[in-house]
């Protein structure tokens, strides 16, 4: 039962990645929804 959900995401990786890269990637996201939010928030 726990590895119930791997095949439906081991379909969903495109590319195989450094996890420092992964990191980098997702802190760059972050931060730009951040500033969306932000910006959203200011109006």
């Amino acid at each position: 039962m726990v590895t119930y959900f791997v095949g439906q995401g081991v379909g969903l990786v495109e590319q195989v990645r450094p996890a420092a890269q992964v990191v980098q990637d997702f802190k760059l996201e972050f931060a730009e929804a951040v500033g969306r939010m932000n910006d959203l928030v200011a109006e």
